[in-house]
């Protein structure tokens, strides 16, 4: 089998209602649909990623600039195409940015390959241990404290047990908010605090310890992503844990990370760390640390969605409580609710390849969307004020 044809597509879907936090709001999600065909007649179908509001049209680029490098390329080879890259091709200079393209194409080598055996990748790559997925509720940005704990306690009514919510807002604003969600969904439920590197270590020291008395289930990135000795020092001088997030975008980053003993909980993402291959090396990583992974989501659809589900299925150092944009999206581009939520969980596909089947109407919709109206930006153009819904090109 040799893949003779690959072609993509920019797709703007929008949200249900607008994903907010601390420096950014969004109103849906631009990412790169890419279908990699066959000499055997199959097709793979891969997602690649914005990163959580970048330019999507860079993505678009990095994966059309490898095409001469995948026609013509045995799909099972993936090793070696990944190797071609970050070297033949000069994207290892460029990582963050190139790994979230290389995620799409790798996952739809895995896609081809899972069909050409009839096995779900889950099986290909360990086997799963698992059916189905948990998935925090993220609670979004809100003036009104009380209202985020309204939120909360939704997510909790619709069968979420983990709780996710920004931080960063200042002392008194922080220790409002998470007083109010822990008031509103009880003393049981996981409550996550995600300061996305807003405070310095002393701020850091003196925020989470006014915020101990809530029962935090970790602190998501408190001081700035390459503070690696901050991080350890926050692990040893607090009983609260430590979760990387913006510490962990290559699997070097997530080997650093383990080498300072930086972090209690390793935070990963299949677009920022190139795909399917290397979410499962660097949870290995952290599992020879014995040091629990959680999926990051940097804005996906469900074909990017079922990737992570399949890595997810056979990884076994794992927390409870995964993002997903499925409570986000006002509709999809595959076909069926193989990976809708349900009671908080998502069902792992068994479906041959990547479980799902994209749907051709929906892409063409979402694809002239993007070309109509341009992509959802997450930040003003001039970087001072935050931008819900369309921006032009």
């Amino acid at each position: 089998m040799r893949i003779t044809e690959v072609k993509t597509w920019i797709v703007s879907v929008p949200f249900r209602f607008p994903e907010t936090w601390r420096d950014g709001q969004r109103s849906g999600i631009n990412n790169v649909v890419i279908r990699l065909a066959t000499d055997e007649g199959l097709e793979g179908w891969g997602e690649a990623s914005s990163n959580s509001g970048g330019s999507v049209e860079v993505t678009d680029a990095i994966v059309r600039s490898f095409i001469p490098f995948l026609v013509g390329v045995d799909p099972h080879q993936i090793e070696g195409t990944v190797a071609r890259f970050y070297g033949a091709a000069r994207w290892g200079h460029h990582r963050v940015a190139a790994n979230a393209a290389l995620a799409g194409v790798e996952m739809a080598m895995w896609d081809l390959v899972g069909k050409a055996a009839n096995q779900p990748v889950s099986s290909l790559i360990g086997g799963a241990l698992r059916e189905s997925v948990s998935a925090y509720g993220n609670v979004t940005h809100d003036d009104d404290p009380q209202a985020m704990a309204d939120a909360a306690r939704r997510w909790v009514d619709a069968g979420h047990d983990v709780i996710y919510v920004n931080a960063g807002q200042g002392l008194e604003r922080d220790v409002a908010v998470v007083e109010a969600i822990r008031g509103a969904i009880g003393p049981d439920v996981r409550l996550r605090v995600d300061a996305g590197e807003a405070w310095t270590v002393a701020e850091a020291v003196n925020t989470i310890r006014r915020l101990e008395e809530f029962r935090l289930d970790f602190v998501e990135q408190p001081v700035r992503a390459d503070d690696l000795d901050g991080m350890a020092l926050l692990r040893r001088r607090l009983a609260t844990p430590i979760a990387a997030n913006q510490s962990t975008w290559t699997v070097q980053n997530v080997y650093n990370v383990v080498a300072h003993g930086a972090a209690d909980v390793v935070v990963i993402g299949l677009h920022w760390l190139g795909g399917i291959l290397a979410f499962r090396k660097a949870a290995a990583i952290a599992e020879a640390a014995n040091i629990p992974v959680c999926r990051h989501s940097s804005g996906e659809l469900g074909v990017a969605t079922a990737a992570g589900l399949q890595v997810l299925a056979v990884v076994p150092n794992q927390v409870d409580g995964h993002q997903t944009y499925y409570s986000h999206l006002a509709d999809d581009i595959i076909v069926g609710d193989e990976v809708h939520l349900h009671g908080g969980r998502q069902t792992v596909p068994t479906a041959p390849g990547l479980g799902v089947t994209v749907d051709p109407d929906k892409l063409k919709q979402y694809s002239r969307a993007y070309s109509d109206n341009g992509p959802y930006r997450a930040y003003s153009l001039d970087g001072t004020q935050l931008v819900s819904g369309f921006g032009k090109r």
